[in-house]
């Protein structure tokens, strides 16, 4: 649970956009059983309802970033000074 997780350790959300998940499991959708076999379409609703149920515990994270805001190298970089 994320308390738990917020008392025993450092937790981080990178906060990606809908669309920009949709793409990225649209390319590994093979390796991902729950959705292999789902329309981009349906995907994109499963996308929605997860982010809608978890979301409030998402936020909980300790730090909350949106990681298209740097570029991957300098991301990891960020998270490890903290």
């Amino acid at each position: 649970n994320m308390q738990w997780m917020n008392d025993n350790g450092f937790t981080t959300y990178l906060k990606l956009l809908e669309p920009q998940l949709l793409k990225r499991l649209n390319k590994a959708k093979e390796e991902r059983p729950l959705i292999a076999d789902m329309s981009e379409e349906e995907i994109a609703l499963f996308i929605h309802e997860m982010l809608n149920e978890r979301s409030m515990h998402y936020s909980q994270a300790k730090l909350v970033i949106q990681p298209e805001q740097f570029q991957p190298k300098h991301l990891a970089d960020y998270i490890k000074e903290l």
